[in-house]
């Protein structure tokens, strides 16, 4: 699998990331450090602890990683959810809607790096 393929199939913008990153090279080693980040996790734990603040950061964070390496889907979702937390008064019902669609995009994202890793 060529990495232009990993980016279709993860719902990214390959074009974009290599006119930023420049080199497949750099896009590997961020996309590497991306499967080890914990921001997922962590938006996942605070959000079901009712922490809401914490849960911001941590989705804000992924929403920043996603926007840098061009995971657009992802980035998209992650984007919706963290407008919804900004403020104290956060709709907690729609970002809970939500969820299973970052999920979906998380593991697609994940799934499609993976994939393009073991290739390598």
């Amino acid at each position: 699998m060529e990495l232009e393929e990993c980016y279709e199939i993860i719902g990214g913008d390959y074009y974009n990331v290599i006119r930023r990153l420049k080199k497949e090279e750099r896009i590997e080693k961020y996309m590497r450090l991306f499967v080890k980040d914990t921001s997922y996790d962590n938006f996942i734990e605070y959000f079901q602890k009712e922490d809401f603040k914490e849960a911001f950061r941590m989705i804000h964070s992924l929403k920043g990683i996603c926007i840098n390496l061009s995971f657009d889907k992802l980035g998209q979702v992650a984007g919706e959810i963290t407008e919804l937390l900004r403020n104290d008064d956060a709709n907690t019902n729609l970002v809970k809607e939500l969820i299973p669609r970052l999920k979906s995009e998380y593991s697609k994202t994940v799934g499609g790096i993976m994939a393009y890793m073991n290739e390598k």
